[in-house]
């Protein structure tokens, strides 16, 4: 089964973007899946999103929040027992995005690890593809505007045109 896992801390985001979230990919993911939504506040999130705590990173003390928090998806605790129990294949999505169209093919993809690179404003994001050393078979979409395949999903940074 597949697993459609985002992020939520802080003050930044309220609940109705994680629900938003879950609406869009309810709609536009076909196969079976489940939702899951790491954070540190649950309170007004759907009944439908499975929600778990954000795993410890161990960050230097006084070390800026800026995005780090997002390794936790490479997280050990991710996998354990009474934690989320993350198995195969895992799309990350960043809780702002609009999603457009289907998501299947974000899943019919080959490799075992596929991440999106953004390149700079008014380029065309670059498709890496690593199938050696990574810790779990995550596939994230983090600023994605045009599908690595067919899926459509429009990020906030950047456009690609097909």
């Amino acid at each position: 089964m597949a697993t459609i896992l985002c992020m939520k801390w802080g003050k930044k985001y309220g609940p109705e973007y994680v629900n938003r979230l879950h609406s869009m990919v309810s709609r536009h993911l076909t196969i079976p899946h489940r939702f899951v939504c790491l954070t540190d506040d649950k309170t007004g999130l759907n009944a439908g999103i499975e929600t778990f705590p954000i795993p410890s990173l161990e960050l230097p003390a006084g070390a800026p929040e800026r995005g780090w928090t997002k390794l936790v998806s490479f997280s050990p605790a991710l996998t354990a027992p009474g934690g989320p129990e993350l198995k195969g294949d895992i799309l990350f999505l960043d809780i702002d995005i609009v999603i457009v169209g289907n998501m299947d093919g974000f899943f019919d993809h080959p490799g075992d690890f596929l991440s999106s690179a953004t390149g700079r404003r008014g380029t065309t994001p670059a498709t890496r593809r690593s199938t050696a050393g990574a810790p779990a078979p995550i596939r994230t979409s983090s600023s994605i505007s045009a599908p690595i395949s067919t899926p459509s999903v429009s990020g906030t940074a950047t456009s690609r045109s097909s």
